[in-house]
């Protein structure tokens, strides 16, 4: 049986703020120059550029103006034309994302040292620059910065002498998405998976992240690239939180495996831009996203004892029979899928009996993988007898249900003063009489007989019995008044220093096989 989650969503209505970021080259070519000492501005995209130093900046072309041939530059550069200092300061009139820059040093021989780029603004690092070959002979060096929001940089140069500085890159900053995905949907549900369905956002990739819990949202962090695995909980982890990835690309479902049975799942979409290791995530919540799913019970098939697929045979308990374990009844369960458990039964008896007729504390249930009560062992504790008409309760089981039969077996220890007359049997009333974790009950539940016939019969009412000695045989004779239901005689024997042991059985012997 399918479990319904439902929930209620309360979407949040927000607005986002959007920064419109530039783009462009600083190449100097539109770059005026004055003041005293001169600086030099120039505008590209709306942002302004100054560049000051101590000494004049003039923005010309180093070979026009000083017969200067630089490689790798054409046209107007930013220089120093004065040899006068070694600290020049680019300021920006809005934040701006720096990615390169060309600085070349005028001289024909050239001289060796190392250039420090030191930016304010965004957090990031200063840049130590050295040319390989560490030789500044008027070659135009490219510089890689990837800078964020910096409003000024401050670069020192090794000496003094003819610094020129061109083509500085800005980029466009990289944005998260703005449209979440939303419609997160489920289909396929089973036991143990399910296949989600969602609508896109307006990312360029999503990741799809699942939880065990009904209530959440995801958090990824952006820069950082969740690995997906479509089995729950081998996928990338958002830290410690219990958000596995289980879908990372460009697709609208994904089929999830490895669920647990009857358990509630979270699941949340999440536009991201960005390549590996560059994400950059919307973590909003979306009209239906992020949405629930609960995986199904097991279904447990419940068969009565008045099945004839499901015959008692009965061992010999440490004492003869009938003093120990005499069948009052049985049941079997099967689950579709493994992972749901029994944890109570509650029998009701019936029948005419006295209550001299049981030892103290008789009851006891029974479980085995087949259905042989050899092979079975007991489940909680025994239980009193509470009279005919009584129920009696087994409580306190935790009996793993497997995808297959599993036998059980109601028991009572009857008492050698039993009246053979008396009868007894058991039932159980209503599905609530077996309380099952995990699994929903189908099957013959409601007053299942857990005997075949009416009543389980009380032990064989013998007319008579004899024993006689021939020699080194013992010719056992006997007669019955009544037999009900019985599959047959098992013969023990017993020494004054030995246990019981079976001579003969009816499973072996024909002639020792019940009459009724």
């Amino acid at each position: 049986m399918m479990k319904i989650h439902y929930g209620i969503f309360v979407a949040s209505f927000f607005f986002s703020s959007f920064i419109f970021a530039q783009s462009g080259t600083f190449d100097f070519e539109t770059a005026t120059s004055s003041g005293s000492p001169s600086v030099i501005t120039q505008t590209v995209s709306s942002v302004t550029l100054t560049v000051s130093s101590s000494a004049d900046e003039v923005a010309v072309d180093p070979y026009v103006a000083y017969g200067m041939t630089v490689v790798g530059i054409s046209g107007k550069t930013a220089i120093n034309p004065n040899d006068m200092t070694q600290t020049f300061v680019f300021s920006f009139s809005s934040p701006a994302d720096i990615t390169t820059l060309k600085v070349y040093e005028g001289t024909q021989s050239g001289s060796s040292g190392t250039l420090t780029l030191v930016p304010t603004g965004g957090s990031n690092s200063t840049v130590y620059f050295t040319p390989s070959p560490n030789n500044w002979n008027n070659s135009a060096k490219l510089v890689t910065l990837n800078w964020v929001d910096v409003t000024a940089i401050t670069i020192t140069t090794p000496y003094t002498y003819y610094w020129g500085f061109d083509d500085i890159v800005m980029e466009e900053s990289a944005s998260a998405p703005t449209t979440q995905a939303s419609n997160v949907g489920f289909s396929s549900t089973s036991t143990s998976g399910t296949t989600i369905g969602w609508t896109r956002g307006d990312g360029d990739n999503c990741a799809v992240f699942m939880q065990a819990a009904s209530s959440g949202t995801a958090s990824p962090v952006d820069n950082t690239t969740y690995t997906a695995n479509t089995s729950f909980g081998a996928g990338t982890q958002i830290g410690s939180t219990g958000w596995y990835c289980v879908y990372n690309g460009s697709g609208t479902s994904v089929s999830v495996s490895g669920l647990s049975l009857a358990t509630t799942y979270r699941v949340h979409v999440c536009e991201y831009n960005g390549s590996a290791g560059s994400e950059l995530y919307l973590t909003d919540a979306g009209t239906d996203n992020p949405d629930n799913v609960t995986t199904n019970d097991a279904t447990i098939t419940f068969t009565n004892g008045a099945n004839a697929g499901l015959n008692f045979v009965q061992t010999p308990a440490s004492n003869p029979l009938p003093n120990a374990n005499w069948l009052c009844g049985q049941f079997s369960l099967a689950g579709d899928v493994t992972g749901a458990t029994l944890n109570s039964v509650t029998v009701t008896l019936g029948g005419t009996y006295d209550p001299g007729d049981l030892s103290s504390n008789p009851f006891q249930l029974y479980a085995a993988s087949s259905n042989n009560f050899g092979s079975s062992s007991p489940l909680g504790s025994s239980m009193a007898d509470p009279g005919s008409g009584g129920d009696v309760t087994f409580t306190g089981l935790s009996d793993d249900i497997p995808a297959s039969t599993r036998y059980y077996w109601v028991t009572a220890d009857i008492s050698t003063n039993a009246n053979y007359d008396d009868t007894m049997n058991g039932t159980i009333d209503a599905a609530g009489d077996l309380s099952i974790t995990s699994g929903t009950l189908s099957g013959s539940s409601s007053y299942g007989k857990l005997n075949a016939g009416t009543d389980a019969s009380l032990p064989v009412d013998l007319s008579s019995f004899s024993a006689v000695c021939e020699g080194q045989t013992i010719i056992l004779e006997w007669a019955t008044e009544s037999e009900t239901e019985n599959l047959g005689f098992i013969l023990e024997r017993k020494t004054e220093n030995s246990e019981w042991t079976t001579i003969a059985s009816y499973q072996t012997n024909m002639d020792l096989q019940g009459q009724g």
